[in-house]
């Protein structure tokens, strides 16, 4: 079984060098301020989140962000390397929450594109520990349960299925 420290190894990267972070909020206002759902609208709010920490939980060079999703499963979300950290500045609002977090410790987080090819398509197991939102890559590795293909690729394996379902005369016409 393929497991996420392989794929790190794979991209070049130690699994020392990583902690894993598994975002799921209780606490969010509604369903549409979770971290999954701020992840899925792609609009800043998810690394907002994800910079803002009550303490410093990031003491590593990388962190793998995961979302926890509606239907539970732990789903790659993003890869950045950790380049510093401040306080949140005036105003810095957990989107989730919607909740003043001016103060809090406020890590610089630069994306870094070598995984960029699992986001949203990576599943991994995150195991029994779900109370346990950081983990060290290197002492849990997770077994991978699925990668997915990418959004257009689904669509159009579902064209191709209902290509097969015209008449044989037909299908070289609509293939083209």
């Amino acid at each position: 079984m393929t497991t996420f420290n392989q794929i790190l190894r794979e991209a070049g990267i130690d699994p020392k060098d990583v902690k894993i972070a598994r975002h799921v909020d209780r606490r969010a206002v509604d369903e549409n301020h979770t971290p999954s759902s701020l992840w899925r609208t792609d609009d800043g709010r998810f690394e907002t989140y994800t910079r803002i920490q009550h303490r410093r939980v990031f003491k590593t060079k990388y962190i793998a962000h995961f979302v926890g999703t509606p239907d539970k499963e732990t789903l790659f979300a993003r890869f950045d390397r950790v380049d510093g950290l401040d306080k949140a500045p005036l105003g810095t609002m957990n989107s989730c929450q919607m909740a003043d977090r001016t103060g809090f410790d406020f890590y610089n987080l630069v994306p870094d594109n070598r995984l960029d090819k699992y986001i949203g398509k990576l599943v991994i197991d995150w195991g029994i520990g779900y109370r346990s939102r950081t983990q060290y890559a290197d002492h849990n590795d997770k077994p991978i349960l699925e990668i997915r293909p990418s959004h257009i690729e689904e669509q159009l394996a579902r064209i191709e299925e209902k290509l097969d379902l015209l008449p044989a005369a037909f299908r070289p016409v609509a293939r083209n």
